[in-house]
């Protein structure tokens, strides 16, 4: 009993992950070419269309309070380069704890904020080393 309700939880904690990284994806790159949900229907309403659901832009009160913490956290990282080559490394995670700690972010998150955190890394790796090339 106790096992399948452990499988049963780490099931719906891996599922929630996945959405959340999904919506992390789609905000970084909402963010990156300048659209928001205000210029989302805007747009619309200069094309004469229906907004779609699917394709509404989230914003930063959409996603969850760990979401917004690794956001937060992540601006306070410093960002390591390969000075030889050019190469983003991404984030220095060395003074994390006292980033958290500096924040008052519960312990119970810290994983989670860290998992989401790698996420938001490796996103921007992909993206400003593809720039470099």
């Amino acid at each position: 009993m106790v096992i399948k309700c452990c499988i049963r939880y780490f099931t719906f904690q891996f599922d929630q992950l996945e959405i959340e990284q999904a919506n992390l994806k789609n905000y970084i790159q909402n963010i990156d070419v300048g659209m928001s949900k205000e210029s989302y229907y805007n747009m619309c309403e200069q094309l004469g269309t229906d907004p779609n659901d699917g394709v509404i832009p989230i914003d930063f009160d959409d996603l969850t309070f760990q979401s917004q913490d690794a956001l937060i956290v992540f601006q306070y990282l410093r960002d390591e380069w390969d000075h030889m080559n050019g190469i983003y490394l991404g984030k220095d995670l060395s003074n994390i704890k006292f980033i958290f700690e500096l924040l008052d972010i519960a312990k119970d998150n810290w994983l989670v904020i860290i998992q989401l955190l790698n996420y938001i890394v490796e996103i921007r790796i992909k993206k400003i080393n593809k720039k470099k090339r």
